[in-house]
């Protein structure tokens, strides 16, 4: 059996992949939370909330790399446009 180079690029929820998709200034904000999340994970108990944590920025990622996301922020909080939660805005991405 030979060692195998580890791919990022399969799992929407590896955190290297969070922190490549995020714009760099949120990218210490993910690592500060990053840290708490995988401290808190170190008890049984906290991995299904290091699970959630992931899969959470990983959908913040995926809004955050978009520029109509920053554009449909600015008009909600101008109130200029509709406002969303992040639920109803993933429920929209998966119908899509």
């Amino acid at each position: 059996m030979s060692a195998q180079p580890v791919s990022h690029h399969g799992d929407p929820h590896d955190p290297v992949i969070i922190l490549t998709q995020l714009p760099q200034r949120l990218r210490e904000v993910f690592r500060q939370e990053y840290e708490a999340a995988v401290e808190a994970a170190r008890a049984p108990e906290g991995y299904q909330s290091l699970q959630a944590f992931l899969q959470q920025w990983s959908v913040r990622a995926k809004l955050y790399a978009d520029p109509a996301y920053w554009e449909a922020r600015e008009a909600a909080r101008s109130g200029e446009g509709p406002t969303y939660t992040m639920e109803e805005v993933e429920a929209m991405r998966r119908s899509a």
